[in-house]
């Protein structure tokens, strides 16, 4: 008989479950949300509401950020993390329909399983590259059926700049949570990053946000939910394991995604979904899949 899930096993499974809701979800919040704001002033501001939720919590804690002693990690997690991946997300979204900027923005885990290997030493045996190789087929697939119409390059190359920037933000952070915590991983990047963010976005797009109930309502989805809740339970379930084995698992957001696009956006879905998703299912599995002892 297989033995039930211990606590910590059913936490982890609990937190994955609720980061892929949130992150799918907040696809779907940022194509509204843009129909409001542009697109770095919007991601900004997502930031911003995202840190500001989390500031009260850590500061509950007690824990102090020693933003003096540890300046370069939280330096590298606003570059990489927040404008690097936020901001260049947000933009992506902007240009390119959202089955194929999810293709590429979710690159991530492939990346972040080569960069742990090199970066943190993480094992890449034959059956984790091909569950890698597998799922990312899988998202390949889903979103060809989801694309139509003519496709920005500047789109493409924005999408993969940022899944780039996010699988270094993701390594970084393994490599320095324990000085960081996850609580002041998200609270002081988010809200450092934030704040460039959207002055940027002030100064290059200028303040055109329209205050319609649909802005404030994908706001808070995405800052309070995709951002400050989704972040902090991403970075805890990277420091409680392998960076690559964490990050393999978010390959189902795009799936999910799509699934919530076609409810909340009316977007179509095609007899590839159910192809792409299962190649997702096989290849997280092969990814997260524990090799049993010999004997």
């Amino acid at each position: 008989m297989t033995a039930a899930p211990s606590h910590p096993q059913r936490r982890e499974v609990i937190a994955t479950v609720a980061l892929i809701l949130a992150w799918a979800g907040t696809m779907t919040a940022i194509k509204i949300g843009l129909q409001y704001a542009p697109p770095l002033l919007f991601g900004g501001l997502r930031c911003l509401l995202g840190g500001l939720l989390m500031l009260p919590l850590v500061l509950r804690h007690g824990v102090r950020p020693r933003i003096r002693e540890n300046w370069r990690p939280y330096l590298l997690l606003t570059l990489t993390n927040v404008i690097g991946f936020i901001g260049l997300q947000t933009l992506a979204l902007n240009a390119l329909p959202s089955g194929l900027g999810g293709v590429v923005i979710y690159l991530q885990p492939v990346l972040v399983a080569i960069l742990a290997r090199f970066w943190l030493g993480e094992p890449l045996g034959p059956g984790k590259a091909i569950g890698l190789l597998v799922a990312f087929g899988g998202i390949v697939v889903v979103s060809a059926a989801a694309m139509g119409g003519h496709v920005s390059l500047g789109g493409i190359l924005l999408a993969a700049t940022a899944a780039f920037s996010w699988a270094l933000g993701t390594v970084g952070f393994k490599h320095s949570a324990p000085r960081l915590g996850a609580w002041w991983s998200v609270a002081v990047p988010f809200l450092a990053g934030g704040m460039v963010l959207t002055v940027a976005g002030l100064a290059v797009e200028g303040p055109r946000v329209r205050p319609a109930p649909g802005f404030f309502g994908a706001w808070a989805f995405a800052g309070v939910l995709g951002t400050g809740v989704a972040w902090m339970l991403y970075f805890w379930l990277v420091a409680q394991g392998e960076a690559g084995r964490t990050a393999s698992r978010i390959f189902f957001v795009p799936i999910l995604a799509l699934l919530i696009g076609a409810v909340v956006l009316g977007e179509r879905l095609s007899p590839m979904l159910l192809v792409g998703a299962g190649l997702v299912v096989v290849g997280v599995y092969l990814v997260n899949r524990r090799r049993r002892p010999a004997g």
